[in-house]
């Protein structure tokens, strides 16, 4: 990812170039391609480029029109000949942001639901004194702000806002969000700095914002054709557009083989849309991940298929929960941004770094995504679910008979479970029996508060089961991306097919039926890959889960832990019942497995970054009470998700 930064003065006073420059010491290590700067009285916007594409190296940012508007943009617009068409820009090329510039003098805020690609951008109109801060539909680009006195600042990376010499305080939020195990969604770690939301429009206009959605995972249409055929031929023609887009020249790309479908169908795909155009292209290079220590989890076999099929030897790295620890990373300077690593987390970096170093790869394709959107749960209560709200009883009848015969099943207690899914799914009930049993009661009510609140906001009303579970599967994709836990040694740009803009619409409004049927998953992917991929993959059960690893490194660790939480900042800040948590530590050091054993590591992994920040973050002595709300005035939504109209 480029890095875009700026600073707007809602005094209306002027911007130097100097406060500029103090935003880009931490992240000009990450974009090595020169910084630039435009300031313009009030505003000023910095640029710090990371080339990936033939078309990013014409760029020439910020960049302004004659009306004094001026426009950051990070990212790749894959329908940019469209944009020029449909805008009569009759010149041989424009760059991706002048094309943004122009379509939105054209068509205004609508025009960022026409954009597709992964992007992220910051927009100033001069004459209205108007902000806007912008992300594509799927959030592949990162972008925070910030309103500090009168100034609105904001970047790429969080990086920006930490080398400022500033002690900024710990984010009450943030820290409720992941003590109990709720999604993250537009928090940070920092008091008052917030992430843009994934397809999301920002305006900044004088101290006001507002905020509306560009683009929406949820559904109330369903696509449908006459017979299979046009399914897999839709399905065939998104998927490949989509990995041209992702894989066009202009830097060196490395693709995720994990051994699962997802990915093996990444490159598998890339491999023959390569030899169509010329048999001797040299194909994707690829790394794999495995873990020996992992009894469930081996993938070797599936790796070696499918570099055998291919004819090409991947990067093979061995990667396990056992090459972590429980010691703070305090020797890091600076310190991750983001909770979540230890003192190994560097040397681990510094070795993926090596093995891969030959390829000079500045882009990281992942199969993140295919899961949750090509049917990869079989489960068969939103197609169930759909059928029951419609009133469709005798095909509920047959389809329930169906998936009790595959599953062997009982048909009532089938039938009784998809009412009682349906039922729950309108309700918007959370169930506090997901918070973890050691947080302390404040923020266990606070928990519930914000989970409650956050369930109200869905606009169920006139979509179909299936289309809001689409919706919220969606949501916890884009939750867990890679390129929102950056590196700190190098940061490479990740890219995700399966989340492609035409292709993850298609998806999300395709009958549930034509992707997982009775004791068949994934069946619209298994029909139109056939000829691409090796049938010991394409074929394989589901891929298995690491299960073991928290578990086993718990036990390993414990000398570690009792040291860590011996004077735990955690009890101190009163935000964990030290005697609960103690108690389910040692359940798992007596041998007993639990289900708690992912939500303990992040307790413990948020207790060694308060660690690595002490003397830099602030800790309010009552950021457990609920009753002091932590919603600034900057706050939009966590879960905002509209209907709009594209045009």
């Amino acid at each position: 990812m480029s890095v875009i930064f700026g600073i707007a003065s809602l005094a209306h006073d002027s911007i130097e170039n100097e406060e500029l420059l103090a935003l880009t010491e931490r992240t000009k290590a990450y974009a090595q391609d020169d910084t630039f700067l435009k300031v313009e009285g009030a505003v000023g916007m910095g640029f710090q480029p990371y080339h990936t594409t033939g078309r990013s190296r014409f760029e020439s940012q910020p960049l302004s029109d004659a009306r004094g508007n001026i426009i950051v943009f990070d990212g790749r617009l894959d329908n940019h000949e469209q944009l020029k068409d449909a805008l009569s820009i009759g010149k041989e090329y424009a760059t991706d942001s002048a094309l943004v510039l122009t379509a939105f003098e054209c068509w205004g805020e609508n025009s960022f639901s026409r954009l597709v690609g992964d992007w992220s951008l910051a927009l100033w109109l001069a004459g209205q004194r108007r902000l806007y801060l912008v992300r594509d539909h799927a959030g592949t680009r990162t972008l925070y702000y910030r309103v500090n006195g009168d100034r609105l600042t904001w970047s790429t990376y969080l990086e920006s806002f930490l080398g400022t010499g500033e002690r900024l305080r710990l984010d009450e939020e943030f820290t409720v969000r992941f003590l109990g195990g709720l999604p993250i969604r537009t928090t940070t770690p920092y008091d008052g700095i917030r992430a843009v939301p994934p397809a999301h429009v920002l305006i900044f206009e004088e101290r006001n914002l507002k905020a509306h959605a560009h683009w929406s995972p949820l559904t109330a249409d369903r696509l449908i054709y006459k017979g299979q055929d046009e399914y897999d031929e839709h399905f065939m023609e998104c998927f490949e557009r989509s990995i041209r887009r992702r894989d066009s020249p202009g830097a060196p790309v490395l693709a995720e083989l994990s051994g699962g479908m997802d990915s093996t169908a990444i490159v598998c795909t890339s491999d023959s849309l390569r030899r169509r155009v010329n048999r001797d292209d040299p194909l994707l290079d690829t790394v794999s991940y495995y873990d020996d220590s992992e009894p469930d989890w081996n993938e070797l076999p599936y790796i070696a298929a499918t570099e055998s099929y291919r004819g090409k030897t991947g990067i093979h790295i061995s990667t396990s929960y056992l090459d972590r620890s429980f010691v703070s990373e305090d020797q890091m300077s600076p310190p991750y941004a983001v909770p979540g690593f230890d003192a190994n987390t560097i040397r681990r970096e510094e070795e993926f770094n090596r093995r891969i170093a030959s390829g000079n790869y500045r882009v990281i394709l992942s199969g993140l995504g295919g899961d949750e959107l090509l049917g990869g749960v079989p489960t068969p209560f939103p197609e169930l679910s759909d059928h029951f709200v419609c009133l469709r009883f005798r095909t509920l009848a047959r389809r329930t008979t169906d998936w009790c015969l595959a599953n062997r099943d009982p048909f009532f207690s089938v039938l009784s479970e998809t009412l009682r899914s349906t039922f729950d799914l309108y309700r918007r009930r959370f169930d506090a029996r997901a918070i973890a049993p050691w947080v302390s009661p404040r923020i266990r009510e606070h928990c519930i508060e914000l989970a409650s609140e956050e369930e109200k906001q869905w606009p169920l009303t006139g979509f179909l089961p299936s289309s809001i579970s689409n919706a919220r599967s969606w949501l916890s994709i884009i939750e867990t991306l890679p390129h929102l836990f950056p590196k700190i040694a190098i940061r490479r740009e990740y890219r995700y097919p399966y989340l492609d803009k035409d292709l993850a619409t298609y998806l999300l409004r395709v009958p549930r039926e034509q992707l997982v049927q009775p004791g068949r998953r994934r069946v619209l992917m298994r029909r139109t890959l056939k000829p691409l991929m090796p049938s010991v993959v394409l074929e394989r059960r589901r891929k298995a889960f690491i299960m073991r690893g928290p578990y086993a490194l718990i036990q390993r660790e414990r000398t570690n832990i009792e040291r860590l939480l011996s004077s735990s900042r955690l009890e101190n800040f009163g935000l964990v019942d030290m005697p609960s948590l103690k108690r389910a530590i040692n359940s798992v050091y007596d041998g007993v497995e639990t289900a708690w054993s992912r939500s303990l590591l992040a307790v413990l992994v948020f207790e060694l970054w308060l660690r690595a920040n002490d003397g830099s973050l602030i800790v309010s002595e009552d950021l457990s009470d609920p009753k002091k709300t932590p919603f600034g005035a900057y706050k939009i939504p966590t879960a905002q998700i509209e209907s709009r109209s594209t045009p």
